[in-house]
């Protein structure tokens, strides 16, 4: 049985097979130059974000220290600094550790409050310091404040801190440094800032007290701090659904989180490591606090105008980030290309009926030769092809007509030939007839008459 081929249905499947390709082809270029355009264009708008939260907790950290560097400017609290310091004046470093021995073993005894009442609760820088946070701008962000000597002890306090000796705290030794005096603010803590207060979040920023010739330190003053407006300073800033902002320090410790509140959460090398960098930037990672897969991280140092002890920040540096869910990063860029998948699949479909008609109208010159050629090989040899298509298919159907043309005149030729051929046969066959017949004729008469019988004698 002979086997039938089609051409339409593959030239059909050629052009759609091409088309199908080519979207694919395109498509993924456009992903890829697409997704490289937007993770940049997001990445320095995450950069941006991370700057600006940044540059806003600079400016409260800046107006704390400011505040704080007010306060011990103040003469009243200047005044009790120096007075108290007069009262170490001719003893010896041995009587002065032995008095603060005392003073502190009677504070941790309970010993009856209106012994201390004129240091800390009752005297002129006392009654300064709790009038100032009781402001209603200062209250909602400042917790107590406490005033030491040049020897640590505790000079003025709205309320009663735990202990009356802060020679051996971190913000005291900072601050004063032993006369030169620094600025320092602390980690981020859970600790109790006063008997009379309970447990809270809260951060520590300490200034020296310089003398009135602004020679050296005299003492030290810290502001006890909430972290309520830190925290919403923080992560108050969004750019969508599902992003964050975030504080973390140089050792992967998660300070500030929307999710995770505070100090709740470690960070992991990998994301440490992407952030921690002395200028703003932004990158990609696969460690993100809270998402899997690549997400794109921006991230910026967290600085102060004013140049801060080593020791501060609890030895670290911060830094501010963000995250968000890659699916959100990137819902624009896949919407887009669902939108020309769709339109491409119509488009497809487009042209798989075009191609059926240009497959049909390219293959009906060839079918119409087909048929010529049927014909001319049925010994039909008049019959002439005319395809007016101006390309090969017309040059070959001239061919097949020169063809059946030259078919025709040898066809022709070898029946006059035979023809001719068939007479001389039928002419020769003729005289080959009479000369047979002649022959014929002439063997049945006797030339001779017969011998006498005696012939032999």
């Amino acid at each position: 049985m002979k086997r039938t081929y089609r051409l339409t249905p593959k030239l059909v499947t050629l052009i759609v097979g091409a088309g199908l390709l080519s979207m694919a082809i395109a498509l993924v270029l456009m992903f890829s130059v697409q997704k490289k355009a937007l993770t940049e264009s997001l990445g320095h708008q995450f950069e941006v974000m991370a700057s600006i939260t940044s540059a806003r907790l600079t400016n409260l950290l800046d107006q704390t220290f400011s505040e704080a560097t007010l306060l011990g400017l103040d003469p009243i609290i200047r005044e009790t600094v120096e007075e108290a310091n007069r009262r170490y004046a001719g003893r010896s470093p041995a009587e002065i550790e032995a008095e603060i021995n005392r003073l502190h073993a009677r504070w941790d005894a309970k010993a009856p409050p209106d012994e201390f009442s004129n240091r800390y609760k009752d005297s002129p820088a006392a009654t300064f310091l709790r009038r100032y946070l009781e402001q209603p701008n200062v209250s909602q962000k400042y917790l107590t404040i406490l005033v030491a000597d040049r020897y640590g002890v505790l000079v003025a306090s709205p309320y009663k801190p735990d202990t009356i000796d802060f020679s051996h705290q971190e913000w005291w030794r900072a601050a004063y440094k032993d006369g030169a005096g620094d600025y320092y603010v602390s980690d981020v803590s859970l600790d109790v800032p006063s008997r009379e207060m309970d447990k809270t979040y809260m951060i520590q920023f300490a200034v020296p007290i310089i003398d009135p010739k602004g020679q050296q330190a005299i003492g030290a003053l810290v502001v006890i701090s909430t972290v309520n407006h830190l925290f919403a300073a923080v992560t108050g800033l969004r750019m969508g659904q599902n992003d964050h902002v975030m504080l973390a320090n140089s050792s992967g410790a998660l300070i500030f989180c929307p999710v995770f509140l505070v100090k709740n959460h470690t960070l992991k090398t990998e994301l440490v490591r992407a952030i921690s960098h002395p200028k703003p930037g932004w990158t990609q990672t696969t460690a993100d606090v809270h998402y899997q897969g690549l997400t794109i991280n921006g991230y910026a140092p967290v600085t102060t105008s004013a140049i801060l002890n080593p020791t501060s920040f609890g030895g670290q540096r911060w830094y501010i980030f963000t995250s968000q869910d890659p699916k959100e990063t990137y819902a624009p860029m896949t919407r887009l290309l669902t939108w020309v998948a769709v339109a491409g699949t119509g488009g497809l479909g487009l042209l798989g009926v075009t191609a059926f008609f240009i497959a049909r109208r390219f293959t009906r010159p060839i079918r119409e030769l087909q048929e010529g050629a049927k014909l001319i090989g049925f010994g039909n040899l008049d019959y002439r092809l005319t395809i007016p298509t101006g390309d090969e298919i017309e040059e070959l159907s001239y061919e097949f007509n020169e063809m059946a043309t030259k078919l025709k005149t040898a066809y022709t030729n070898l029946e006059q030939r035979v023809a001719q051929r068939t007479r001389e046969l039928e002419d020769r066959n003729r005289q080959l007839s009479i000369l047979y017949a002649i022959s014929s004729s002439l063997s049945c008469r006797p030339c001779w008459p017969p011998p006498p019988s005696n012939w032999a004698r």
